[in-house]
């Protein structure tokens, strides 16, 4: 099947028909940025939709900002679109989407972020809000990688790692904390007594009994 053609085009926000499986979301804040960042910088991102039909068009990608600008602009509203020459098939609309938000992106480079000023950052959106985001997306991608992975049989785990000993059965515990309980808790692990996590962690909670 050969790529979409894209091509530029006015519409009004009440003709984007938002896809009913669209996987991304936006909380108050990052609505309320978009809403800000339009006022300030227009429109630099267009939407991408699909061939139109009776009236309507499909929305693609840009869900978060059609939504916070319809709550300000109302259905008549113009705004830019590219709009593809044939319909995108199910699963190519998938990968389009994960593509553009995370298979195809850069990182940011911390380095250089260093140099810029930090409460600038924060208030652009590099907040404790984006970090908990972060953190929880990391948390449900490690799940699911974890889910997709093949159980290896216990032959192929002796030859991996050697015989089992009494520690392989100790249960494994994981919460979630903010980022400033984290802080607190390494800090005090490296204070702790003890020749591996687990026997500095006794001895972290036995300082509470």
């Amino acid at each position: 099947m050969s790529k979409p053609k894209w091509t530029p085009r006015r519409v009004r926000l009440g003709q984007i028909q938002a896809w009913a499986g669209n996987p991304r979301m936006s909380t108050k804040a990052q609505a309320q940025r978009i809403i800000a960042s339009e006022k300030k910088f227009g429109q630099p991102v267009p939407f991408l939709l699909a061939p139109e039909a009776d009236g309507r068009f499909l929305l693609y990608d840009g869900h978060q900002r059609l939504s916070a600008w319809l709550t300000i602009y109302g259905a008549d509203y113009e705004m830019d679109a590219m709009v593809a020459d044939r319909p995108l098939t199910d699963d190519e609309h998938k990968e389009l989407i994960i593509t553009l938000h995370t298979g195809a992106t850069g990182s940011w480079d911390w380095n250089a972020l260093s140099g810029w000023d930090a409460p600038q950052l924060q208030e652009w959106g590099m907040d404790a809000d984006a970090l908990k985001g972060w953190n929880n997306d990391a948390l449900n991608l490690r799940e699911m990688l974890d889910a997709e992975d093949v159980i290896p049989t216990l032959d192929e785990l002796k030859e991996r790692y050697g015989e089992t000993g009494e520690r392989d059965f100790y249960p494994i515990i994981r919460v979630q904390v903010a980022p400033e309980t984290y802080s607190k808790y390494t800090a005090l692990m490296k204070d702790m007594a003890g020749a591996d996590d687990a026997e500095k962690f006794d001895a972290l909670i036995s300082r509470g009994c």
